[in-house]
């Protein structure tokens, strides 16, 4: 029945499932450009209701995981790293997929990552955006330490810098330093993805 909806639909549906092996099978009959079109508004709308609290967080995990079958190299334009002291992969691994759902061209510099090896990527690539990841707000002294260090350098202006994960008090001076006020996971994937795209 699926092979009589329309490919639109049909690209949906795998996504909604979560299937990887359906969202492949139709790049090999859909040109890349136009299946990446239909998933990139798709992906908006299901964050959408996401961030608006009427849509689960395993139903954009699912559509995720098979968007990220659609991501293909290209120069990087972020680095994602997990801060020095977050030991944990799961935001890290989390906010990688969101970033190749959308198809934003990123670097995984894995956990427990030091400011320097943040700045070392923006040297080498040009990135525009760092993001950090952060399991709580002792962690996120990281990303305090990473924008001092930047300034120190003369890189701060070369880069916007996030911070995914932590939930920071209004008053704490890491949340001072970052260009995106928001830290919750999608909605930092999101802004970076507006922002890329103009």
């Amino acid at each position: 029945m699926e092979d009589r909806i329309p490919a639109r639909e049909h690209l949906r549906l795998a996504l909604l499932r979560g299937d990887r092996q359906a969202v492949l099978s139709l790049a090999r009959t859909e040109g890349l450009e136009t299946l990446s079109g239909w998933k990139n508004a798709l992906m908006e709308e299901l964050t959408g209701g996401y961030l608006a609290h009427a849509l689960p967080f395993c139903q954009l995990t699912a559509a995720a995981q098979a968007a990220s079958a659609l991501y293909h190299d290209a120069p990087p334009v972020v680095c994602c790293g997990g801060v020095a002291g977050n030991t944990s992969a799961t935001g890290q691994n989390f906010m990688m997929m969101l970033l190749r759902a959308w198809g934003v061209p990123a670097i995984d510099l894995g956990c427990g990552v030091p400011a320097e090896r943040f700045l070392a990527a923006v040297r080498e690539h040009g990135l525009q955006y760092v993001i950090c990841v952060a399991f709580s707000a002792a962690d996120a002294g990281g990303v305090l330490r990473l924008h001092e260090e930047a300034a120190r350098q003369g890189l701060r202006g070369q880069f916007l810098l996030l911070l995914s994960g932590a939930q920071l008090d209004e008053n704490d001076p890491s949340r001072r330093c970052l260009d995106c006020p928001d830290t919750g996971a999608a909605a930092v994937a999101n802004w970076v993805v507006r922002s890329w795209r103009g």
